[in-house]
């Protein structure tokens, strides 16, 4: 993981954090959401993925795992306006 990829997780983390309810570990939560959506290639600097959906619906079907959909969504929407999903194909 570069440097750059490093940076990137931690302003994905900064956004997801305010969305994750209770107190327990909620930093750690938060970057394991960004490791994840940075291991599926969503972030910004990701390989083009194959699927055919929207980066930003991939973003929320990963998030929703762990989330509410609306909340899913919101994040994603979040890191989409923040410029922290990967560019569409």
């Amino acid at each position: 993981m570069t440097v750059q990829s490093t940076n990137v997780l931690a302003r994905v983390a900064d956004v997801i954090e305010p969305h994750i309810d209770g107190t327990f570990k909620v930093r750690d939560r938060a970057e394991g959401m960004a490791r994840q959506l940075y291991v599926c290639g969503l972030l910004a600097g990701g390989e083009p993925g194959r699927s055919s959906l929207p980066v930003q619906e991939q973003a929320a079907n990963v998030l929703q795992c762990v989330q509410s959909w609306t909340t899913a969504e919101q994040i994603a929407a979040e890191l989409a306006e923040a410029g922290l999903l990967r560019q569409e194909n």
